[in-house]
Order: C-alpha cells, then sequence, then structure tokens
C-alpha cells in the first residue's frame, strides 16, 4: 500500500505542473470576468424599457392600458403617426418596441369584439438579453387582459364569451428586420435564426484551437526530438519549411471543418425544412437571408484568414518551447484570443458594450469568423469587407514575423524558461 502511495504521490508531482496550472488559471479568471460582464448586462437589461405607445382611440380604456403598462417599470413615449414614421422614431431613439391602440378600442372592448393591438418589435440584436423587453410587454399585456377580463366578469358576466374574458384584447405581433416588416413573433423568428447559427462558432471555435495545438505541439516535439535541426540541414530555405507547416496543418484543419459542417448540415436540414414550412413569416425570413452558397463562401474565406491568423501566431509562440509540453502552455494566449469573442458573441450583443471592449474585440482577428454570419444576415457590409481586410493585414504581419524569427538562429536558440 505504501508504494502505491509513493507512486500516486509521483504521478501529482509530475502532472501538476506550471505547463497544466495557468491556463487552468487563465480560464477561471476568464470566465469569472465573463460572468461579470454578464451580471452587467443582464442588470442593464433589467433597466425600465422604453416603448413607442400610439394612443389613436384616446378613450378611458385606452389610459387604463397605458397605465397598467407604466406599473410595469415600462417607460411610456406617447407618438403618433404613419407606421413608417413609428418606425423612424424607434430607430433615432433606440426603442425596438412600437405598441399601437387603435380607434374603437374601446368601443368594441365594450362590444365584447375583442380589439386587436399592433405591437412591432425592431431586431437589431440577437442577444439573449435582447428578448427582455419583449417579454416584459407580453407580461404587461398578459396584466391588461386579466384586469380588462375581470371588468368584463362583473359588468357582462352571463353574456359575455368565455374567450372575451379571457382575452378581451388581442395582440397582433409585427417584426421589422431588414428594412422589412411583416407579421411574425419576435421571438421565434430570433429563436430561429439563432438555431440556423448556433453550431457555426462552435465549428470555428474548435477549428482555430485545434490548428494552434497542431502546429505547437509539431514545433515543439521536433525540437524536443531534435529533429529539428536536420530539418534546417536541408537544402530547403526556412521560409518553406514555415509555409510548408502551417499550410499543411490549415489543410488538414479545413478537412476536418469540412467534415464538421457536412455533418451540421444532414443535421440541420430537416429541421430548417420543418421551420420553412411551418409559417410564412419563416418562409419571408428565410427569403430575407442570405442563400446558403453565399454564407457558406463568406464563413470559408473567414475560416481560412482566421486559421492563418491562428497558424503564424502558434508558429510564433512555439519558437519559445523547448519541448511539445511546453509548447501547448505557450499557446495559452491563443486560445484566449478565441475563447474570449466565441463567447461574448454568443451570450452578449456587441453593440451594447462600452467602446473599450469593442475595440479590444475588433483588434481580436478571431472575432470575425464568429460574427460573420450575423453580420451577413444583417446586411452589415462594412464588417464582412472590413474584418476581411483586418484578418489578412494581421496575417501578413504576423507571417512575416514569424518567418524572420524562423530563417534566424532564434529558431534554435530561443528558449522560455518555466519552473515546475
Amino acid at each position: 500500500m505504501r508504494n502505491i502511495l509513493i507512486l500516486v504521490k509521483k504521478e501529482i508531482k509530475e502532472l501538476l505542473t506550471t505547463a497544466l496550472l495557468v491556463p487552468i488559471v487563465v480560464m477561471v479568471i476568464f470566465f469569472a470576468f465573463i460572468g461579470r460582464m454578464m451580471t452587467r448586462e443582464y442588470k442593464k437589461s433589467t433597466i425600465p424599457k422604453s416603448i413607442i405607445v400610439a394612443d389613436f382611440d384616446q378613450s378611458a380604456t385606452s389610459n387604463d392600458i397605458i397605465d397598467i403598462l407604466r406599473q410595469q417599470n415600462l417607460i411610456i413615449i406617447p407618438s403618433t403617426g404613419s407606421i413608417d414614421f413609428l418606425l423612424s422614431q424607434a430607430q433615432q431613439s433606440k426603442t425596438n418596441i412600437i405598441l399601437i391602440l387603435p380607434e374603437s378600442l374601446e368601443q368594441k372592448y365594450k362590444s365584447l369584439q375583442s380589439p386587436e393591438i399592433a405591437m412591432y418589435t425592431l431586431i437589431n440584436s440577437l442577444s439573449p438579453f435582447s428578448d427582455i423587453g419583449v417579454a416584459q410587454v407580453k407580461s404587461a399585456i398578459n396584466l391588461v387582459n386579466e384586469s380588462l377580463g375581470v371588468r368584463i366578469i362583473r359588468q357582462y358576466s352571463k353574456d359575455a364569451p368565455i374567450t372575451t374574458i379571457k382575452r378581451p384584447i388581442i395582440v397582433t405581433d409585427y417584426v421589422k428586420l431588414r428594412n422589412q416588416t411583416f407579421p411574425a413573433n419576435p421571438i421565434q423568428i430570433k429563436n430561429t435564426i439563432r438555431v440556423q447559427n448556433v453550431f457555426i462558432p462552435v465549428i470555428l471555435l474548435m477549428v482555430i484551437i485545434y490548428i494552434s495545438q497542431m502546429i505547437a505541439s509539431a514545433i515543439g516535439q521536433e525540437k524536443e526530438n531534435k529533429t529539428l535541426e536536420t530539418l534546417l540541414t536541408f537544402p530547403i530555405s526556412r521560409l518553406q519549411i514555415l509555409v510548408g507547416k502551417m499550410f499543411g496543418a490549415g489543410i488538414v484543419a479545413v478537412l476536418l471543418s469540412l467534415v464538421f459542417l457536412l455533418g451540421i448540415k444532414f443535421y440541420m436540414t430537416p429541421m430548417s425544412q420543418t421551420n420553412v414550412s411551418g409559417t410564412s413569416a419563416i418562409k419571408t425570413m428565410v427569403s430575407m437571408g442570405p442563400t446558403q452558397t453565399t454564407l457558406y463562401v463568406v464563413l470559408a474565406i473567414s475560416l481560412f484568414l482566421a486559421i492563418v491568423c491562428a497558424a503564424s501566431l502558434s508558429t510564433l509562440l512555439s519558437i519559445f518551447a523547448t519541448d511539445a509540453r511546453q509548447a501547448q502552455l505557450l499557446i495559452t494566449p491563443i486560445n484566449i484570443l478565441v475563447i474570449f469573442p466565441y463567447f461574448i458573441t454568443i451570450l452578449l450583443d456587441i453593440n451594447s458594450l462600452s467602446i473599450i471592449l469593442k475595440i479590444i474585440l475588433y483588434i481580436i482577428p478571431f472575432t470575425y469568423p464568429f460574427i460573420m454570419s450575423q453580420a451577413l444576415f444583417f446586411n452589415q457590409l462594412p464588417i464582412i469587407v472590413g474584418g476581411f481586410a483586418y484578418m489578412i493585414i494581421f496575417a501578413v504581419v504576423i507571417t512575416a514575423i514569424a518567418s524572420k524569427v524562423f530563417s534566424s538562429d532564434l529558431i534554435l536558440t530561443a528558449k522560455l524558461k518555466i519552473r515546475r
């Protein structure tokens, strides 16, 4: 038993190295930072929401509805005019919900005809926190129905239809998306877009991290096994060796990503067909989005550029490693640069972040592959073109630095001492 304990102690000492502990500590700090950001975004989303209310009835019933909305912590912006004017006002005031109380609302309510209230939602973000405002207004409408239903019970308990008692007011949802307005449930539209794009960032995350680890491990093993010195004696330029390593690993990563995309396509096809055949609103939304060819071309270009960026960075950092284990430690910054924008783009809305965080995200080249599909759907061409240009410049600069270092003696002499 004593011998087993000694062996267990020995294995623990060998496994609990700096190369293992540093990435774990960094990831704990990173997730704590993400948690604080999400808490901050949640608090921002729970502050009173502003909604535009166009009261065309100007009756006691419409005033009661507005009072109930105010009691639910909603800031009412009164307005009037055409729907185009109201949508324009909503964009200028950064309000994404418009509630229209039609004429003869009170008359229809008193005659038990269930008047319809039009609710327009401007979809500018796919962040989960952007749904809170819509849910809050829906909850307030439910309270409106309960309050008006109680009045009907008191006044018309014998003759009132049950459906009218349960829902005196009917809300008709409209969505504005990419300068088009059509009847649809905003939550359903957002969920459909999220389902279509949920797996793409996961594939990008796996491929980018995989390419970094593969190149770092290859260089670290060659330095550890002393095969790099032999390779450098061949009549091949060091730049060619660098390019060969990067493109070889890149081709493998692209092939793996194609396999993942093919599997996801087979998985998503039945779901997308079901959604499209479900409602005309989903059909309208799908027809407004980019074609599959355009989507895959843009994602393929962004993925390729991200692979080049990751390969050049991992090559540059792994030069300072003495073995494969240390190489894995040195590429921890790359993993952080990949995981950070991944979680931010999945959980939060970039437009709602502070200017400093926006600048940090846009400086990181791996942010752009994660936001390309959303930018393409919302027709944000400056982000797509600017992202491609920035990633190309970043890849060229880092590759040039890596090739210069690789062509010097630093490839053999550079070391980073890390204590156990």
